[in-house]
């Protein structure tokens, strides 16, 4: 019976439909549209266009859906496929292609129902069946299939998965005229040979028109730009009945854009508030009002001497590509696979699917496995939140390197470090579940020190470094290197070189002859290259877990950068800023888990003698000594980690003789090395102290994650109450913010464990002065320039003159 109605269902539509007036029934013949198949369930047909590489199973790659023309009254998905095809291949995504119910026998809303349908199934599936995000979804239309792209781009607008970019080729977006009332360009024909088709092609919208004339889905005209996506492209024939009402609206747009665009000085985190009662859920709309905001990129591209439809598909699929890759993305500098080993206990439970007409201010909830929440301090509201895996601690394009032929190939590599390193942790995690040792390969055990040292060296922190246009602006303790290498190598900005660097540290092969240390000598600043050689080399790694089940790891921002050990700052009188001086890297960091850490301790803690290298006994003692003596006061550059009860793990190439670890004969570094490693249980003294450490350095951050409310008391409380030397430092300025950070911290502990009273040293800023010396140099200086005869005295040396300065 379906087949027959296929292909006769328009001639009966035609010929004996009374529900339609004559006018349209006839013009059905001539077009012979053919109709969906419904079923019982009401459902669409979609095709699905897979990428050629396979994705890695941590990183859900992007979703496309795109919906054909037909002027809502017919076409195919199939009719796009090279299209389809392409942005599949060349972008990685999972495309879409879907399809509708056709005018005339439905009209308005019923197509912008069924595309919005098929939205909310891949929202809740596409995970699922293909490892698509629905978080990051972007959208396409040819024709009325470009009106509907605009509307569920609306319709997601305020949700979690609110369309991250739109393509429009030639759209009607403004249906308050009938077609035959639209404006005709100038090289419109004077009699145009489809004109008896355009009563049939305002079907859709012509019955509704009145009904619907204030609605921005039908007309997108009239939607607010803040509903819209904040990337999208339109690109129209200049020989188009929709020319005139496509320009008047990228201009609009592009307008607003720009007045938007200036107020946002940069990204911010996103976060949602965590329901106080259980039994009143809000929607994720709601939770999502406060949404990120990322400038507007509205683009426009009108093809002069083409008309409607006849643009070059191969030419659009290119240029699709090209804005797929400059659109932009939330880069991650805390991998998902990381982030979800601290998912909350308890989740929003999953919306249940409502059939029929969903209110406007219902949105999607469905929640993929590999997007949970996570509760977390929110430090700019200064609340309890529970906030999303997919948009907490990462930035908007931080990897993005527009200098190289491929701007994702940063983020692509760090992807596939993730996928390797990934698997590795997880199986840490299981094997230490079951009491076991880890083993690993030399290879294994390369890569999980590279992937921590990156942890480290793509973070934030770093980005905030070198993310500058010009050396100008560059305000870090190496300028005058970082500049002189810029010069030497041609580099344009120090962002080039953060970029050039993790090319650098990303590609470097880890051979256990270890030819790698001359090759990333060579390649990166030296600077940095030391630091990645020290710590591969000079450091070695601890897993540990805390021995009590009560007690659990935090996650800052910053924590893989973090380490414990003496830092010196100093003032400087003239400007009043923190000056930094020498500092010592005891431990460093890497939380994998609320119940796992990995950590870092420096050689210089190591006892040679231990390891069967009684010679190298004086030589380290005398390192030790010196590296101290760099510190300004050297008695306390001392590590108060020193007595954490963790060892150097064993391996395959050495045995132990009398308690110290001998190298066996003839044994060198090779390939087919073994390492073992347990995982040390530590009391709540180090867990506490930990977490301390991570909290002194977590000011500049907006977002602290943390498992669970009891563990996160048990944190803070310890931490504010107690003194300790080198913690809780502030100022006397009234807008210090280590203090504000503290205070914030109060709050939030006074929720989870009742009274906590803050304890802190304040210190008194240096005021700006003159110092004698200065002022007698600048006397000499100044007398020295009388007897030359110049006449052109530098500024400072004005100051003086006989009475302009007085010294007291």
């Amino acid at each position: 019976m379906f087949f027959f109605y296929r292909w006769l269902g328009p001639l009966y539509d035609a010929i004996l439909c009374p529900g339609l007036p004559f006018s349209f029934r006839w013009r059905l013949l001539a077009l012979q549209p053919i109709p969906l198949r419904r079923a019982p369930g009401h459902s669409v047909r979609a095709i699905v266009y897979h990428p050629l590489e396979k994705a890695s199973s941590d990183e859900p790659r992007a979703l496309h859906l795109n919906i054909h023309g037909g002027g809502f009254l017919g076409g195919l998905p199939e009719g796009n496929t090279p299209f389809c095809d392409r942005v599949a291949a060349e972008t990685g995504a999972v495309v879409i292609s879907t399809s509708h119910r056709y005018s005339p026998r439905y009209t308005f809303p019923v197509a912008h129902r069924d595309v919005q349908d098929v939205a909310e199934w891949l929202i809740e599936n596409a995970g699922r069946l293909w490892g698509a995000d629905p978080t990051l979804m972007s959208v396409s239309g040819f024709s009325a299939g470009g009106n509907l792209a605009l509307g569920i781009a609306q319709w997601l607008a305020r949700s979690e998965f609110n369309v991250k970019a739109t393509v429009m080729f030639y759209a009607p977006v403004d249906l308050l005229l009938s077609p035959w009332e639209k404006p005709k360009p100038a090289k419109y024909l004077d009699n145009d040979p489809l004109a008896f088709v355009l009563p049939l092609m305002d079907a859709y919208a012509g019955s509704e028109r009145e009904k619907y004339r204030d609605s921005p889905i039908l007309h997108p005209v009239l939607a607010d730009i803040e509903s819209l996506p904040r990337n999208m492209l339109f690109l129209c024939a200049e020989i188009d009945i929709l020319f005139h009402e496509q320009r008047l609206f990228v201009d609009r747009l592009k307008d607003e854009a720009a007045a938007l665009n200036r107020k946002f000085e940069g990204p911010q985190e996103a976060s949602q508030d965590h329901p106080s009662n259980r039994e009143d859920k809000v929607s994720l709309a709601s939770e999502f009002e406060g949404a990120v905001r990322h400038p507007y990129n509205i683009e426009g591209m009108f093809f002069d001497g083409q008309t409607h439809g006849w643009i070059e598909c191969m030419y659009l699929c290119s240029y699709m590509l090209l804005y797929t890759l400059t659109m932009a993305e939330y880069h991650h500098f805390i991998p998902r696979f990381l982030l979800r080993q601290f998912a909350a206990l308890e989740q929003p439970p999953p919306a249940r699917r409502q059939r029929g007409r969903r209110p406007r201010s219902q949105r999607p909830q469905g929640q993929s496995p590999k997007d949970p929440f996570v509760n977390a301090i929110d430090l700019m509201k200064n609340a309890l939140v529970q906030v999303s895996v997919s948009r907490e601690l990462g930035l908007v394009d931080m990897y993005r390197d527009q200098g190289y032929p491929n701007p994702r190939h940063i983020e692509d590599n760090l992807g596939k470090l993730e996928g390797h390193a990934g698997r590795i942790i997880k199986r840490a995690s299981d094997t230490f579940k079951v009491g076991d040792k880890l083993e690993l390969t030399r290879r294994e055990r390369d890569t999980i020190r590279k992937f921590l040292f990156l942890m480290k060296y793509r973070n934030s922190t770093f980005y905030d470094r070198f993310n500058h246009d010009s050396i100008m602006t560059y305000d870090s303790n190496d300028k005058h290197r970082l500049e002189s290498y810029m010069r030497e190598k041609g580099f344009k900005s120090p962002r080039d070189i953060w970029y050039a660097n993790l090319k650098t540290f990303l590609d470097l092969e880890m051979d256990p002859d270890m030819q790698w240390i001359s090759k990333v000598h060579k390649q990166a600043f030296p600077d940095d290259a030391m630091m990645f050689i020290d710590h591969m080399q000079g450091k070695f790694m601890a897993f540990c877990q805390p021995s009590s089940e009560e007690d659990e790891f935090i996650l800052t921002h910053n924590a893989y950068g973090v380490f414990e050990g003496p830092s010196d700052v100093q003032i400087d009188p003239a400007t009043g800023k923190a000056v930094e001086k020498a500092y010592t890297e005891y431990h460093n960091f890497a939380p994998i888990s609320a119940r796992l850490v990995i950590i870092l301790r420096s050689s210089l803690l190591v006892n040679p003698s231990k390891e069967g290298a009684d010679d190298l006994q004086e030589p380290w003692g005398t390192l030790r000594e010196n590296v101290r003596n760099q510190h300004l006061s050297p008695d306390k550059a001392v590590s108060i980690l020193k007595s954490l009860p963790i060892e150097k793990c064993g391996n395959s190439y050495s045995t132990m003789v009398n308690g110290k670890l001998v190298l066996k004969p003839n044994r060198g570094s090779r390939a087919e090395d073994r390492f073992y490693f347990p995982c040390f249980r530590i009391f709540s003294y180090y867990v506490n102290l930990i977490n301390n450490i991570f909290l002194e350095q977590a000011t500049k951050g907006d977002t602290i994650v943390y498992r669970s409310r009891s563990a996160l008391g048990k944190t803070l409380k310890p931490y504010l109450l107690n003194v300790r030397e080198g913690f809780k430092v502030v100022t006397d300025e009234a807008n210090d913010p280590h203090l504000a950070f503290l205070k914030k911290l109060e709050k939030i502990a006074r929720q989870l464990v009742g009274k906590v009273h803050l304890k802190y040293k304040a210190i008194a800023l240096p005021k700006p002065q003159t110092h004698t010396s200065q002022w007698v140099s600048q006397i000499v200086g100044l007398r020295i320039l009388a007897l030359s005869g110049k006449s052109d005295v530098p500024e400072v040396y004005k100051l003086m003159q006989p009475g302009n300065f007085s010294l007291k």
